[in-house]
């Protein structure tokens, strides 16, 4: 029994030779090729933090071609493009703060990600001619088409 490290990226070939107890070795070894490929990478996301519905691209190596998934913090996305370098995707519904997985055919890539969920919208109208006097989102504040900071 032989235990071998880890391989490096590339074209490899494994020979082997049998012997039996009393010491007889085979003439010739046997072979086998084979070629590791390297997992996936994350260099970059872009924005890094976003609301359900806005596009995410993901930067890295080794992202394509071929199947892959996307999940945020274990929510599945829809792969909208993609290329061996980048992907491009969106915040799908139901997703929250934690990592972003991209798994290809040859492994898995994580990055943070952090989910900004939109506050509630609060309206207050004109009682008379129904028109909307006053909004509120968050920290924006707009009275009769103004802009109050």
């Amino acid at each position: 029994t032989v235990t071998v490290g880890p391989v490096a990226a590339g074209p490899h070939r494994f020979e082997v030779k049998a012997r039996d107890l009393a010491g007889n070795e085979s003439a010739a070894p046997t072979a086998r090729s084979f070629s590791v490929s390297p997992a996936p990478t994350i260099t970059a996301v872009i924005p890094v933090r976003a609301a359900t519905g806005a596009a995410v691209t993901i930067v890295g190596e080794r992202l394509g071609p071929g199947p892959l998934s996307i999940t945020f913090n274990g929510v599945p996305a829809t792969v909208r493009r993609i290329s061996a370098s980048s992907l491009l995707t969106s915040v799908p519904p139901g997703a929250t703060t934690g990592p972003l997985i991209v798994v290809t055919g040859r492994g898995a890539a994580a990055r943070g990600f952090n989910v900004e969920h939109a506050q509630d919208v609060a309206l207050r109208e004109d009682a008379v001619h129904r028109r909307v006097r006053h909004a509120r989102c968050g920290r924006w504040q707009i009275q009769a088409g103004r802009h109050l900071g």
